[in-house]
């Protein structure tokens, strides 16, 4: 009887990520990279490409972090550059405040990693077809930031675009 409940209970868990999974059918970018374990060099970014068909669709990005328990700061600053198709380029400075002034974490996890998401940009659209690549930096102001893990870029479709 033990084995059977063992064996449901993976059988739910896999049903219940799919059906999470499927309720973000139209994402545009979901993807994690890895920082380097040595540190992540304020001057080399982590490249995240993708592709605009749907200049009418309305997005939300976000950043995620996974940083481990001893990272040095409460907050991470971010420079995010994005390359347009026409090549033009936009610059966003992004911070996200990892602890309270408490030194308390707020992100989750296990042992000794935490998992953060920040929202960054809210209800944007992408106002041309092709490929951006979005470059995102470290702006700590050290040169090798150390106890970050990975970064990742989510970009989802907030609302069906009104056309």
């Amino acid at each position: 009887m033990k084995q059977f409940n063992f064996y449901l209970k993976i059988a739910l868990c896999t049903a219940l990520i799919c059906f999470l999974n499927s309720c973000e059918s139209g994402t545009l970018i979901n993807d994690t990279q890895k920082v380097p374990e040595k540190g992540w060099n304020a001057e080399i970014p982590l490249r995240f490409k993708i592709d605009i068909t749907d200049t009418l669709q309305n997005y939300n990005c976000f950043i995620a972090i996974r940083h481990t328990e001893k990272y040095a700061w409460m907050n991470i600053f971010f420079f995010i550059k994005t390359r347009f198709p026409d090549q033009k380029i936009a610059i966003d400075t992004v911070e996200c405040v990892l602890a309270d002034i408490n030194g308390k974490w707020s992100g989750k996890g296990f042992g000794k990693y935490l998992d953060n998401q920040f929202l960054f940009k809210q209800n944007i659209r992408f106002p041309e077809e092709g490929s951006y690549i979005i470059e995102i930096y470290q702006g700590m102001r050290t040169l090798s930031l150390k106890d970050v893990e990975s970064i990742g870029l989510k970009i989802i479709p907030t609302t069906v675009p009104q056309k």
